[in-house]
């Protein structure tokens, strides 16, 4: 099933509209995808069972990454202005580059509009 099915990722109309349904209500969103984790079960007859769901924060457990930042000194360092991931986050090409990753999840070079 695509991600949509979940109400993680969203589509470009609901993007435009400003708002989706997401994490059990229809709230602002301005991104094509959200965080969120679902679980199935299949039986011995083949019926497939969607067992556990969360969104939103409490996925840092499945990203390596913050389990490692987790405990260094500095921690996740999250203290740019979204105050998260996107502040300091470059993509593996990009480090050397100036900018930084929008909201979005898009590149935006300095000096550009995200």
């Amino acid at each position: 099933m695509p991600a949509i099915d979940f109400h993680v990722s969203f589509r470009l109309e609901d993007i435009a509209n400003g708002q989706g349904y997401y994490n059990y209500e229809t709230r602002k969103i301005g991104v094509e995808e959200l965080s969120g984790r679902s679980v199935f079960y299949k039986d011995m007859n083949g019926d497939v069972f969607h067992t556990y769901s969360s969104y939103g924060r409490g996925g840092e457990d499945m990203l390596g990454t913050y389990r490692l930042l987790d405990i260094v000194p500095k921690g996740r360092d999250e203290t740019g202005p979204n105050r998260n991931l996107s502040d300091w986050v470059r993509y593996h090409d990009r480090y050397c580059d100036r900018g930084f990753v929008a909201a979005t999840g898009r590149w935006v070079a300095d000096g550009s509009e995200p």
